[in-house]
């Protein structure tokens, strides 16, 4: 399993008893995303809840994501687990700035494109 932890926006109840919760998760690298919401968690989570979704891909052939909220995380757990995600993504935006950086220096001002 994969799981793409995110924080609940907001919480969609079910209709009725046949109906499907559906939530809006505002996950660790910003995306937003309305998710299916778990049978076992749907009557506990709450807006501003952290979630974990499965991010397991549909199938073998379809590889797209199952995108559905399968577990609340601990109160306790939440400001570490947050902590490391943010963490990374902070580092994947550094490396993208060095990345951009490094090759505007190699690349020829555009006043000179085409010039030769």
């Amino acid at each position: 399993m994969v799981y793409h932890p995110g924080r609940a926006v907001k919480v969609f109840p079910a209709e009725s008893k046949q109906g499907e919760t559906a939530a809006t998760i505002r996950f660790w690298d910003s995306n937003l995303h309305t998710v299916k919401v778990s049978r076992d968690i749907a009557g506990k989570l709450k807006d501003g809840d952290m979630v974990l979704v499965d991010y397991y891909p549909m199938s073998e052939r379809l590889n797209r994501p199952k995108m559905v909220a399968m577990k609340i995380v601990n109160k306790g757990d939440e400001k570490e687990l947050w902590s490391h995600y943010q963490g990374f993504l902070r580092m994947k935006k550094k490396a993208l700035q060095v990345k951009r950086s490094t090759e505007n220096m190699q690349a020829p001002p555009r006043s000179m494109e085409g010039v030769g």
